[in-house]
């Protein structure tokens, strides 16, 4: 396949990739409502993105993964305490601090 091999993943939005702690299915179980459907979706798209990264590691090979992410720390449904930092975080510029800062937009909320 064109000749790749050992390529480096760049992730941009990589709260979203992440592997599930088997408990996940129970912390699923004390959610209700919306947020059970939102937990459930986070895990479907942290599986499915883990799973391209481990088909790429097998087809080409992986050298190094970068994680991007405004909000690196775990989602409901991870089977982590959500809103916790990511082990694996070098930096934390928050949010705020980029608003503040004039790198991002203000987010609209409709």
């Amino acid at each position: 396949m064109w000749g790749l091999k050992n390529v480096m993943v760049i992730n941009d939005e990589a709260h979203h990739c992440y592997r599930e702690k088997p408990e996940a299915e129970d912390e699923e179980k004390e959610l209700k409502g919306d947020d059970k459907k939102e937990a459930k979706q986070n895990r479907k798209a942290a599986r499915l993105w883990i799973s391209g990264h481990e088909a790429v590691k097998r087809n080409l090979g992986i050298t190094r993964v970068i994680d991007l992410s405004a909000t690196p720390f775990f989602l409901s449904g991870s089977g982590y305490v959500e809103g916790t930092l990511f082990p694996w975080t070098m930096s934390d510029f928050s949010l705020m601090d980029a608003i503040e800062c004039g790198i991002v937009k203000l987010p609209l909320f409709p």
